[in-house]
């Protein structure tokens, strides 16, 4: 397990990013890199052009989880 910033870790999490300064960035990508990813369940990107957004990539494809 990893934690990365202070308190105190859960032991429910792998990974945990803990702070009250900075937030999580995840990748970001146009639509054309993210439809060429190799995908996986679960995978998430941010997709900077098109329909903006949290894509997150379940069975069925990708999912538009917010913009």
């Amino acid at each position: 397990a990893v934690k990365l910033g202070g308190g105190a870790f859960s032991s429910a999490a792998m990974l945990e990013l803990d702070s009250t300064v900075q937030g999580f960035l995840p990748p970001r990508m146009t639509a054309t890199q993210k439809d060429s990813l190799e995908t996986a369940v679960g995978l998430m990107i941010y997709q900077t052009d098109g329909t903006e957004g949290f894509y997150f990539y379940k069975s069925t494809g990708w999912v538009l989880l917010g913009g």
